[in-house]
Formats: structure tokens, C-alpha cells, sequence
């Protein structure tokens, strides 16, 4: 299990000491002692993170996200549904992190894991009003558009958090939904072909950076799945392009 306190535009997540399984003793060692004298196994400095590399593949909202030996898989789609009784003038934006049968992970496989990644892409999209969700009305009360958002992991090479996230905002970017027509109560969807696709509403633009904690008072930058083993545990931030926490 994973253990985490959020604050805003901060996740603190303290890893469980199971999957110090993963590693031997001396593999375990080795990597420690080496961030002890500032180098990883991968030859970054602790402050470097890997490299990232963005497709995006013809259809649109579809994105594959490669972070080092990360990758991960973002789909965006869109449906018309009723609102919040509570909220009749706002849709949704739903996201969901799926762990792939395909994916080298392995501990932390499972549901609760995959839902608490979705949590903390929902907390720094969502909380940090990056999305409009009012923008997403049709007709209040009875018409919104419910966007929703699959991360698959493929494979697991440390830090799916940042990965996951950077694959997220990527396809919402991408992502166009149908343009509509509105008389009355009555709601025309268009075809591509027949009108162009609408971007969604996004304000700003997060982005999540994980910290991997080490000895007393270190840390790196974008931790791989092996110093994950090693690490004391992990920090998240999610900043906009002022730098600023969200």
C-alpha cells in the first residue's frame, strides 16, 4: 500500500517497505551509496529528469507519454449526460489510471493503487481550476458533457504519478469534442465532417514534479523504479508555468 497526505498542489507519499522486496541487498547498497555521492545508476545528476517523449497518434485526445522507461497510454472521450442535481450548470471531468497486465508493475498492482494515481491527477487538474467545467453545459439541468479521461500504464520505470499526469493534460489538450447545435431543448451533435471539433476550456497548463527523499536531508529529481526502493519516500508538486503551486 501506498500512504499519502495532500495539501494543495503538494502530495506527500510514504512507500511501503514491501517493495524493498524488489531489490537484493546489495543492489539496494549500491544505489544508495551512490546518491550519497550524488549519481544515479542511469548517469543523471539528482536534480535531471528523464527524458520525455509525446505522440500523439491520429485520432484526436490520444496521446502516448514516455518518461524515461515510463510509458503510458492517456484516451479522452466525451458523452452527453445529465448534471449534479446540485450543479445543474456544470459538467465532469473524470479520470481514471489503469495498471496494465503489460506493465513491470508489480507490488503495487491493484485497485487501490490505480486509484489513489487518479486522485492526485484529479487534485492537481480539478482543484487547481486548470479545466472549466461550466464550459461543459448544454442545457442546465438536464444536458452536460461528461469528459473522460484513461491513463493506461504500459510499463513501469519509476514515477508513473509524473508520467501519467504529463500523458493527461496532454490529451485533454489534444482532445476536441463535437460541435453542437441548441433550439430549445433539442441538441444537434455534428460529425467531424460535417463541422469542425471544439477544444475544451482549459485555463492553464500543471504540470506534477515527483521527489524521491533520501538519507536525512536529500533528494532527486524524477525517481526510476529502482530507487523508488530505496527512497525514504516521495514528494508531488504541481506548478503552472509561473512556477507557482497550484
Amino acid at each position: 500500500a501506498v500512504v499519502s497526505t495532500q495539501s494543495t498542489g503538494i502530495t506527500f507519499n510514504f512507500i511501503d517497505c514491501t517493495k524493498r522486496m524488489l531489490l537484493s541487498n546489495n543492489e539496494s547498497a549500491f544505489i544508495q551509496a551512490c546518491l550519497e555521492e550524488g549519481k544515479r545508476i542511469d548517469g543523471r545528476r539528482v536534480h535531471d529528469i528523464r527524458d520525455i517523449k509525446i505522440t500523439f497518434p491520429t485520432e484526436l485526445g490520444t496521446t502516448e507519454i514516455m518518461l524515461g522507461q515510463t510509458r503510458a497510454l492517456a484516451v479522452v472521450s466525451s458523452e452527453i449526460v445529465r448534471p449534479r442535481q446540485e450543479r445543474p450548470t456544470e459538467g465532469f471531468f473524470v479520470f481514471n489510471v489503469h495498471i496494465t497486465s503489460m506493465s513491470q508493475q508489480s507490488v503495487e498492482r491493484n485497485t487501490a493503487y490505480s486509484s489513489y494515481l487518479s486522485s492526485i491527477i484529479e487534485s492537481g487538474i480539478k482543484d487547481s481550476r486548470a479545466v472549466d467545467e461550466e464550459a461543459l453545459c448544454i442545457v442546465a439541468g438536464e444536458k452536460v458533457w461528461s469528459i473522460r479521461t484513461d491513463i493506461h500504464i504500459l510499463d513501469d520505470g519509476g514515477n508513473i504519478i509524473d508520467c501519467a499526469f504529463i500523458g493527461c493534460i496532454a490529451a485533454l489538450l489534444h482532445f476536441r469534442r463535437p460541435d453542437i447545435n441548441i433550439v430549445g431543448d433539442d441538441v444537434t451533435i455534428y460529425s467531424p465532417s460535417e463541422r469542425e471539433p471544439v477544444p475544451l476550456s482549459i485555463h492553464h497548463v500543471p504540470i506534477s514534479t515527483t521527489f524521491g527523499f533520501f538519507g536525512k536531508d536529500k533528494l532527486i529529481v524524477d525517481p526510476t523504479s529502482k530507487e523508488e526502493v530505496v527512497v525514504n519516500g516521495t514528494m508531488t508538486i504541481t506548478t503552472n508555468v509561473h512556477s507557482e503551486i497550484c
